[in-house]
This record gives structure tokens, sequence and C-alpha cells, in this order.
């Protein structure tokens, strides 16, 4: 099998990562042992910690008693886990790698530890979450920690202490493995404000700090460290008779410290400085370490004329690439939802006949929005208007051709398979089989008219929909394989412009979309079965009206296995032009991986799996987003709605839109339009119904 597709986002597991079984691994495990919730971090010196239930430590030890004064003085603090013989070393720089392993210790001067998360399955822990928590006891080098063992005993592990300075630790269990902590930074009473006091000692330490070139040593930024609070909150009164560069310079060092990190994200908005903090948002949106707040100051000063002014000499020739980054993030930090404004009731709408019911070739909509609908009526056929806003009504008679004559008194068999299209510009051209494929009625409704201009043609129509380009021209396309393309001109004369043969040999259910994607260009959108084996190509092609060429002809995607059917493709033109393409697939019974609904944005040509139902669809722009909505095999009454927007598929809306399973599954029973910024859906089934639905965008959480 060879088919295209990527796993919807929202459908993806996530998955945490587990080295354990391979030796290299998280170390956490979270164990239930007789009501006790027992934390063990597995192979290293630290070699398991607990925390009962009654979140008491299991034993106590005394400091004093037991433990080196002198060692006791070094190890009493908080130390991050940096290196380690089974996980390597964890990266210092770069807050995602290794985010499951990162954790701190906390020896107490009592002889108790606790360890807390850095990050958590990429969760930012509290700082009160707290890991586990248990006793320490030290003999010289010897270190020793009580345990719970897994049938609910105390058992005590030894380690050796192999190296203790006033900024590293490492341990060494009895297997050999080694562990390695650096002292962490700890900022004192982060959240008191800054002193005049201060700030002076922080100016005076700041100029005696060393530098290599134009930037501060490695030595000198860690001294600063501790200081990263009172940096922050210098203001431009503070710095007025000062050079700046050395802030920013220093700023860029403390960069490559998660506590400097953590602590500017956690006081962005109280950042003095507005050049400081523009370079403190620029460096943790570069290390991907920001948050929506930062996004926001960011496009807020891209916006502004002095700010990006600013910004543009601080990243000089990388200003656009920034620029453009930034606002790619803020888009795919916002979320845009379907929510359901209101439900009207249709009063009036008459039934298509006895024992039918409408289709969506048979309604459409034309701004304001007015419900348009065709049904046979006698022995012709009528045209209902239905204007939501006032619920005013209309009935036209479309008339059967001049020439007409029927041979029998049946009625409705020669208006059957009646379709209604609609432009932009407000007209609409009906359509209908009189006694059979090849003998067909066309009747045209021009704007602000209350009569219908009727022809009689002698084609094989059965098949075709009309699609109407910029100025209001019309045009039909016979449905494939073997397409034909005919202008219609204003007195519903057909030219045959040309014609374009497909690859597969399936021609029912409607296989095919077109549109006009530009002035005279004519974009085609279909699904090859092809006859050996019954594979799909899903292909597009674009034709000149002007010159009758057909142009770039191309596979976008393909199923090599039996495929049954793909219906009702559809092609879409955002206000930027791209185009995006929607088409399901369906393997038959029963479903297997390749059956579903797909989209797939032309620019990039990544293919995305909507569903894995072979449920209805239906698919509108508008302006720079895509809405599409869509059935499930499982969920019967429901129809789901998502936006789209630049490539990222937003949250799940549902809507009960049917009230019997049998009747809302499918796309020929689906009809969905746009209208300004509401959206207006109709399961054609339940006629006396209308939703009216609208976007709203949110910040994801």
């Amino acid at each position: 099998m060879n088919y295209d597709h990527d796993v919807n986002e929202d459908d993806r597991a996530r998955r945490h990562s587990s080295r354990v079984a391979s030796g290299a691994s998280p170390r956490l495990w979270i164990l239930i042992v007789s009501g006790a919730l027992l934390i063990v971090i597995v192979g290293g010196a630290i070699a398991t910690l607990l925390m009962s239930n009654t979140n008491k430590t299991v034993a106590s030890g005394s400091a004093s008693s037991g433990n080196d004064r002198s060692t006791l003085e070094k190890l009493v603090g908080i130390w991050e886990l940096v290196n380690s013989d089974e996980m390597g070393e964890l990266d210092p720089v770069n807050p995602d790698r290794d985010k499951d392993c990162k954790m701190t210790v906390e020896f107490t001067k009592d002889g108790k530890f606790i360890v807390k998360p850095i990050d958590l399955d990429g969760i930012q822990g509290p700082v009160n979450t707290t890991l586990a928590e248990g006793t320490y006891v030290l003999d010289g080098e010897r270190f020793t920690t009580t345990q719970l063992d897994e049938n609910n005993k105390v058992r005590t592990d030894v380690q050796i202490i192999k190296t203790l300075t006033e900024t590293e630790l490492v341990i060494v269990d009895e297997k050999g493995k080694t562990d390695v902590f650096r002292r962490a930074v700890t900022f004192t009473e982060p959240g008191k404000a800054v002193t005049e006091a201060e700030k002076k000692e922080f100016l005076k330490i700041l100029a005696d700090l060393p530098a290599k070139g134009e930037f501060f040593t490695d030595e000198a930024v860690k001294k600063a460290l501790p200081y990263t609070r009172v940096l922050l909150a210098l203001t431009e009164k503070d710095l007025e008779k000062q050079e700046l560069y050395p802030f920013l310079a220093l700023s860029s060092g403390l960069m490559q410290h998660r506590e400097a990190r953590e602590y500017g994200l956690a006081h962005f908005a109280q950042i003095g400085h507005p050049i400081i903090k523009l370079s403190w948002a620029i460096a943790l949106f570069d290390k991907k370490a920001d948050s929506p707040e930062i996004r926001d100051f960011l496009c807020k000063a891209l916006d502004s004329k002095d700010d990006s002014k600013t910004l543009s000499l601080m990243l000089g020739p990388g200003y656009e690439d920034f620029k453009d980054r930034v606002q790619l993030a803020d888009e795919a930090g916002k979320q845009i939802k379907i929510e359901l404004a209101k439900q009207h009731k249709l009063d009036g709408l008459p039934p298509f006949r006895d024992g039918f019911d409408y289709k969506d070739d048979q309604i459409a909509f034309l701004p304001g929005p007015t419900i348009v609908a065709v049904r046979p009526l006698k022995q012709a056929g009528e045209l209902y208007k239905y204007r939501v806003a006032d619920h005013e009504t209309t009935r036209l008679v479309v008339p059967q051709p001049k020439e007409f004559k029927p041979r029998t008194d049946l009625n409705e068999r020669y208006f059957s398979d009646p379709h209604v299209m609609a432009s932009s510009q407000g007209d609409v051209l009906c359509r209908w089989t009189m006694e059979g494929n090849g003998d067909h009625g066309f009747g045209l409704l021009k704007r602000g008219s209350d009569s219908f201009q009727v022809r009689h043609v002698k084609k094989y129509l059965d098949r075709s929909f009309a699609v109407a380009d910029a100025d209001g021209n019309w045009y039909l396309i016979a449905d494939g394989p073997r397409f034909k393309v005919y202008q219609v001109d204003k007195e519903l004369n057909f030219t045959e412009l040309g014609q374009f043969n497909g690859k597969g040999f399936h021609s029912f259910g409607g296989i095919a979309d077109a549109r006009f994607i530009s002035k005279g260009m004519l974009h085609l959108f279909w699904g090859d079965v092809l006859p050996e084996g019954n594979h799909l190509r899903m292909r597009c092609v674009d034709f000149d009206v002007q010159e009758r060429k057909w142009l770039h002809g191309r596979e976008i995607f393909r199923v090599d296995k039996f495929v049954s059917s793909s219906t009702k493709p559809m092609v879409v033109q955002l206000n930027d032009n791209s185009l995006h393409y929607f088409w399901r697939v369906d393997e038959g019974e029963p479903h297997r991986e390749a059956t579903g609904l797909y989209y797939q944005a032309e620019a990039d040509g990544k293919t995305i799996k909507i569903s894995t139902s072979y449920g209805g669809c239906r698919a509108l722009a508008i302006g720079d987003r895509i809405v599409v909505c869509y059935t499930l095999d499982e969920s019967p009454l429901k129809v789901f709605f998502r936006v789209i927007r630049n490539g990222v598929l937003g949250p799940v809306t549902e809507v009960t839109a049917a009230k019997d399973p049998k009747y809302c599954s499918e796309s020929a029973y689906m009809v969905l339009y746009s209208d300004n910024d509401r959206i207006w859906f109709m399961n054609t089934h339940e006629r006396d119904v209308l939703f009216e639905l609208k976007m709203i965008e949110e910040k994801k959480k």
C-alpha cells in the first residue's frame, strides 16, 4: 500500500518517553503499596525516595547527632541533577531536552530531603509540587537514605559522596553508578520589590565583572546570576547615565541559565527597562521558553513604529525572519472554534415531493442570506425563496421551454432530478431532466427578476454542475471521468470549450469539483478510481477558458489498494489565493486504515487525515480560514465543525442536526454557506431547521 497521510494532531496520542526498559530512562516510578504512595527514583545515587499517604517521612534522621558538620554545611541547599551514568548529560540550556528527567533535590539541616520537578512531562511544576520526601544521614563520606521496599518494609541504601564543593555534588551508589548535581541558583525573596541599595550593589558588581571581547566570561555570568531579579527591575531612570550595552550583554549570558530564563518568564511583566524587556522577549522566544504574554508583547512591538525600529536595529538582517516566526507562533497560539449562535425555525418550506427529501443540489443560498430551493410542481417546477432575516417567502414557477409538449399526464415526470445553483451576483441557474439524459431544461433567473428565462438543451448533462466566474458568467462541467466544459451565455446557448479524459471508470455520485481560481482560469479537482485494482488517484488540472487549453495536470494523493469510491471532493480558495483540497476515501466494508476524510493545502502538499469515517463532508473558505463540517458513522445525529487556519486544525464543535440516525450522514444532504462572519448549515432531511454558527478566537490554554 502506498498512500500519503499525516495523522491529525488532535488525534495523535501523547507519548511519554520511557527509556527505563533500555536502561536509559526517566527513572521515575509511581507505585501504590498497601495504600501508600511510593515514588521510586530508579538506578541513581538517590536510589529510592518515598512519601506515605500521611505525608510523613518514613524515618527521621538527626543532622546534629549523626551528620558531619562541615560536609552538612556544604550539602544543605537545593541541587539540580545535571548528569547521570544512566541518563547521560542533561542539557543545561535547552529546557525541552530530557524534560522528563529533570529534578532538584533539597537537603535540609535537620536530615530531610525533598525532590521536586523542574519540568515533568513538559509541564512546569509549581513551586509546591513535591515528587518525594525522605531522610538522610551523613557519616563522613557515607550517605545513607531510608526507604520502603515493595513489601512496605523499611530498607536503607548507602552511597558515597565523591565530590562536594560549593557548586558541585557527585554521588556514587553501591553499584558504581554516578550522579552529578550542581547547586541551583535561588533568588532571594523573588516577589519582593528591589531596593535602591540592591540596585547600587548590583551596579558596583557589574562594573567589576570580567569580560572577554564584547561579552562577559562564564564566571562573570555565574556571579551575576543571583542578581537577575535586580537586573530586570532596573528602569530607564536608573540607567539614564549608564551605557546600555553591558546590561544587554549580561542578559545574553544569563539566557544560558535555566534559573534566569524561568525568572524572566515568571516576572516578564515586571521588567523595568523597555529595551532590556525587548531583548529578553527576543531571547526567550528564540529559546522556545516564551509564553502567550511574551508573544503578545512582541506582536505589539512589531506593530509599533518605534519598537519595530528598535527591534530592527537589534536583530539586523534577521529582523524579517524573526517577524515571520513571531507572527506564525502567535497564530499557532490561537485557536478558532465554531459556536452555535442560533437555531432558526423555517416556516413554509414545502416538501420536495412525496416520499423524498431535498438534496444539496436542490438547495442553494443567496447573500442575505436567502434560501433558494427548487422542486417539481405538476409538470414544471417551483422555486422557493426564503429570506432568513424577516421570514419573507417568494414562490416562482420554473416553466418548461415553449416547445415542451408532455406525452403523458404524469406529474413530476418531466421535472426530475432538478439542480439549483446561485452566483455571488445573486443570479440563479436551474437544470432539470425532461425525458431522460440528453433531454434537459435550463432556467436562468437574473437578480431582481421575477421570471425565468428557459431553454431546451439536447446534450448529455445528467451529472453536470455549474460554476460562475467572478463576473457572473456561467460554465457547465459535465462530470467525469470524461469531462466537458461548456460556456453558457446570457441566452442559455451552450458552447463546448474543451474536454478532458480522466483515467478512472467511476462516474456516479459526483466525483469532481471546480472553481475559478483567477480570471479565465478554471481549476478542476476529481478522484480517479482506476480500472486496474480500483486504486485511487486524486488529481487536479487547470483549464484556460479563453485559450481553451488544459494546463498543470497533477496528482496530489494516491491509494494503491482497493477503493470502493471517492465522491464529493471539494476545492476551496483563501483570500491569499491558496488552494485547499478535501476528499473522502471509502474502502468498502469493513473500513480499514485508508478510509476517512482528508485535507491538503496545495502550498506544502502535506495531507492530514481529519477523520477515519466515510461520512458526509462540506467545506468553505472565509478570508484566511476554512470551515469544514463532517459526520461520523458512530455519531449519526451530529455534525462536527472545525476551523483550519495556517494548516492547523482547530477544536471540534458538535451540533445535533438530526432527529433520526438514518438522516444525517451523507454529503448529499448537507448544505454549508457563509455570509460575512456567519456560517449557515442545513441538514436537508430536516427542512424546517437552519443552524446559524459563528467563529470565535481564543488563546490556547
